[in-house]
């Protein structure tokens, strides 16, 4: 499986849905409300990877595949794109074998820079945030790994 870097446009708001860091201590009202949205965002995406590989009995190989899925649950991708900015700070890791019943998180998507030290990661057990420690600890899926620090 190979690491891929954002270059179409539909895969950058996908990838930044997944990926958009919540970052900061103190927060205002304005921030709590984007930084809700972040998550639900990711969250969406995170189950339209998980319904594609319920639905058909595989990960998902490419952006493409959760077209369908993300636009039946109301999320349109240039809307992403247009307001989660860039996509050249993510990872997502496509076609990786998803194991229910493993009992540890498997890291599936995440942002390349942390922000403050800390980042969003998609994992198999649900979006977290993460410090870079715990990132750099994290367990990745067979034939990948977390990027030099």
């Amino acid at each position: 499986m190979n690491v891929r870097t954002c270059s179409n446009p539909f895969f950058a708001a996908v990838a930044a849905a997944l990926l958009i860091l919540v970052s900061g201590c103190s927060k205002t009202a304005e921030t709590d409300s984007a930084e809700g949205r972040e998550l639900a965002s990711f969250d969406n995406v995170q189950q339209a990877y998980f319904d594609y590989a319920q639905q058909n009995g595989r990960a998902p190989s490419s952006e493409q595949d959760l077209v369908p899925l993300l636009v039946q649950a109301g999320i349109n991708p240039q809307k992403l794109l247009d307001s989660l900015g860039g996509p050249e700070n993510v990872v997502v890791f496509w076609g990786v074998k998803l194991n229910p019943n493993s009992a540890e998180p498997i890291v599936l998507g995440y942002q390349k820079k942390s922000n403050n030290g800390r980042r969003l990661v998609m994992t198999s057990k649900g979006v977290k945030k993460m410090t870079d420690d715990e990132f750099y600890s994290a367990t990745f899926p067979p034939g990948h790994q977390a990027p030099a620090n």
